[in-house]
């Protein structure tokens, strides 16, 4: 194609290279077809002159055309004509070829007609285009196998080539001509057209050695076919069930399976058999909707047919035969009535009645009474099918029991008490519970006290023995039995108070927890008290190691207070806070201790398991002392702090208050309420005399009074004089320790100081 192309743009520019005017046309080549004997013409006109030299050339790439290209180059044959126009002064030639035989390899070839005229070559080339229909070697149909089994799928494929223009495909059968649901598809390949169509199908039966024909129909109704055969297609059994499946109950089933058609034939069998026929005999209402399995296999597969049973039978009946109703209430006998077909008829009647109660498998009785109960009849009927579609009536009747029973409306008590005060270790009389009630009832009594209960007696009999603080409270006895399953009961109650000396249940301090409590805070200490009637007294005490008297009372402490609230139900519940505010360091160590009285007397003393521990910042015990010494001699200083926990003690000699001089560590200690540093000098010297400070601090702070110790050189010191140690205390700062309720702190600060006045003297 591409050289024809060549050709053609080569001989377009010789021809625009011609100044004449002129026109060229190539006839004859409008409609060819195979098998055509065509004649051209090419007429050349407005010649100025008369061509020396006029022919045809066939250009082609492929053989097969040898027969035409021979004529046509043969110019012997050609037949001429040339006519000069005296008006247009301009000639009119043409050559004719002898009959050229068409064939399909002409097809898209190139025809040339080429002129010379004066020395100049003119040029007119056209493309053949030849009709052809496709050859029988140019149809092909192929597909899946011939032969499979029945349900599977398949496809053929129909395929001409070689024609132009396009070939339509036609399919037909045995019978009839028919489409395929999927479309022809036409490509062009080079000069010619492809036309392919598939078929696709599902493997039948019906198939088997059926001849399918693929026509291609090209030009001018040329046709081309081809044809295949199905085989012989495999199908998997058939099968039919023979026999009454519709039975009354007690009869006998007979059913035959059988093979109607296969490919191969095979034989039916029932499922666990390995025959074709099954019977049932006494057949029963348990084998109603049972399915039975017919199956048969062969080269196919498999195939399986199902059976139904149905079975006729009843009515039967479902209830118990003795019915419990309450009195007053709405009893309902409810009766399950089983029959196929469904029953007809229900009636229900009393026994030895003919009076229809209810038409429905419930019978209600409303309001029941102790009238009611007797003996009540259900009727079931249903329709049996015999031979000949005549049909008869089957009755069926059972008998029910009722029993009207009730709960009791009410329980009462022997002796009649609500109320019963008695004193703690005198007898509680015999109580007896009753009801009306059938069946008889059962009895439980329950004792309720505050948000407890316990079990008193699983009998009509309450026995408590002696009053005392366990039998205290509600004692319900409750009255019941079971009616159908369902409880009934009635409850009466009495009150039991028993009047007892105070007891302390807990005391314990608030909020007590691994940090110590601080001297800004509040502490409250709780007890719970019970007693019958409520406590008329309660008294606080302190119990610590310090003290030798293990119940110190508070009556002499302003910063104690407290406050009670109680709860009197079966008994009194009283509530008594125990409040410090302020507290003190030296609170700490103290545990809490309580009793309570009555008109009954006086409980023991109970004492909180842990005691409090209170911070403080640490605080001197004085302000002051002076040492007078002689150089050479021994000097003991010392310094007290109030403080918990533990301080950390530093001696500065005045005026460094950066660099300590002596310091004691009590850190880590929370038992000690008073710390003494002792600064022991073993040979005073000129650089000792002097003003001493002493500082404290813990984990709270550091001390806001400082502890001065002032040494002296004494007058007129002469060696082996006795040393003299006169003190002075400032009594104002260390009474900001002691409160007006603590007494013994009092005392520990007067010892100390009589102690340094002592040694001052002495």
């Amino acid at each position: 194609m591409m050289f024809l192309v060549r050709i053609v743009f080569l001989l377009h520019v010789v021809v625009f290279q011609v100044s004449v005017s002129y026109n060229i046309s190539i006839t004859g080549i409008e409609d060819l077809g195979e098998g055509d004997n065509a004649t051209i013409t090419c007429t050349l006109s407005g010649l100025l002159y008369e061509p020396s030299l006029t022919r045809f050339v066939l250009f082609s790439t492929t053989g097969g055309n040898e027969a035409a290209k021979a004529l046509i180059s043969n110019t012997t044959l050609y037949t001429k004509t040339t006519i000069y126009n005296n008006v247009s002064k301009t000639y009119v030639s043409s050559i004719v070829s002898p009959p050229i035989p068409i064939v399909r390899h002409i097809n898209g070839n190139g025809l040339l007609c080429t002129s010379i005229v004066n020395t100049t070559t003119i040029n007119k080339i056209e493309v053949l285009n030849v009709n052809y229909a496709p050859n029988i070697g140019n149809l092909n149909l192929w597909g899946t196998n011939l032969a499979l089994s029945e349900g599977r799928t398949g496809t053929w494929t129909c395929s001409v080539t070689h024609s132009n223009p396009a070939s339509t495909l036609i399919w037909r059968n045995d019978t009839e001509t028919f489409m395929p649901s999927s479309p022809a598809v036409v490509t062009k390949a080079s000069n010619s057209y492809e036309t392919r169509q598939e078929w696709s199908f599902t493997y039948h039966r019906d198939l088997s050695f059926t001849n399918f024909t693929c026509i291609a129909v090209g030009y001018r109704n040329q046709t081309v076919s081809k044809t295949m055969q199905f085989g012989d297609i495999y199908y998997v059994p058939e099968l039919v069930i023979r026999g009454k499946t519709v039975l009354e109950e007690g009869e006998t089933l007979n059913l035959t399976c059988q093979v109607v058609a296969a490919n191969p034939m095979a034989n039916a069998t029932w499922t666990g058999t390995a025959s074709g026929v099954k019977e049932i005999s006494n057949i029963q209402k348990k084998q109603d909707g049972e399915e039975l399995t017919c199956e048969a296999t062969n080269s196919a597969g498999s195939s399986r047919k199902t059976a139904r049973i149905t079975v006729h039978y009843g009515p039967y009946f479902s209830l118990a035969s003795n019915v419990l109703g309450r009195e007053g209430t709405n009893v309902s006998i409810v009766a399950t009535v089983s029959a196929n077909p469904a029953p007809t008829r229900l009636n229900w009647k009393r026994a030895g009645n003919d009076t229809v109660l209810s038409t429905s498998r419930i019978l209600l009785i409303e309001n029941a009474t102790k009238e009611d109960a007797g003996n009540y009849i259900l009727e079931a009927t249903r329709v049996r099918q015999r031979e000949n579609n005549i049909t008869e009536d089957i009755t069926k009747n059972v008998s029910v029991h009722l029993e009207i029973r009730y709960g009791p409306a009410a329980a009462r008590i022997s002796p009649n008490i609500t109320m019963l005060e008695l004193d703690i270790g005198s007898s509680v009389p015999h109580i007896v519970c009753t009801a009306d009630c059938f069946p008889t009832c059962d009895f439980k009594w329950t004792q309720h006290y505050r948000n407890t209960q316990r079990h008193r007696s699983g009998t009509a009999n309450l026995d408590l023995g002696k009053a005392s603080t366990e039998v205290i409270g509600d004692h319900t006895c409750e009255a019941y039995n079971y009616i159908g399953g369902q409880k009934y009961s009635a409850t009466v109650t009495f009150q039991l108070r028993v009047k007892y000396a105070p007891t302390i249940q807990t005391v314990s301090i608030n909020g007590l927890s691994n940090t110590p409590f601080n001297d800004s805070g509040v502490i409250r200490i709780t007890a719970v008290i019970r007693a019958f009637p409520a406590p008329s007294a309660v008294t606080w005490g302190i119990k610590n190691d310090r003290f030798t008297n293990p119940f110190k009372p508070l009556t002499n402490d302003s910063r104690y207070y407290s406050n009670r609230t109680n709860d009197c139900s079966y008994d009194c519940e009283s509530t008594e806070v125990l409040i410090l505010n302020p507290p003190s360091c030296t609170d700490t160590g103290n545990k809490y201790s309580v009793y309570a009285a009555n008109e009954k007397g006086n409980s023991s003393v109970k004492t909180t398991l842990n005691r409090v521990t209170i911070t403080c910042i640490p605080r001197r015990v004085y302000y002051s002392f002076t040492h007078f010494k002689c150089e050479g001699e021994e000097l003991n200083m010392t310094a007290s702090f109030v403080s918990v926990p533990g301080p950390f003690i530093t001696w500065y000699q005045q005026p460094d208050n950066k660099n300590h001089v002596y310091y004691e560590d009590f850190r880590g200690n929370w038992n000690t309420l008073y710390y003494t540093s002792r600064y022991h000098v073993q040979f005073v010297t000129s650089q000792t005399f002097g003003t001493y400070m002493v500082v404290a601090e813990n984990s709270r702070g550091v001390s806001n009074g400082r502890v001065l110790v002032q040494v002296n050189r004494k007058p007129n010191c002469t060696e082996g004089s006795t040393s003299t140690t006169s003190s002075t205390t400032d009594r104002s700062d260390a009474s900001t320790l002691i409160y007006n309720g603590d007494i013994m702190t009092r005392i520990i600060l007067y010892v100390v100081a009589c102690t340094v006045v002592i040694k001052a003297k002495y």
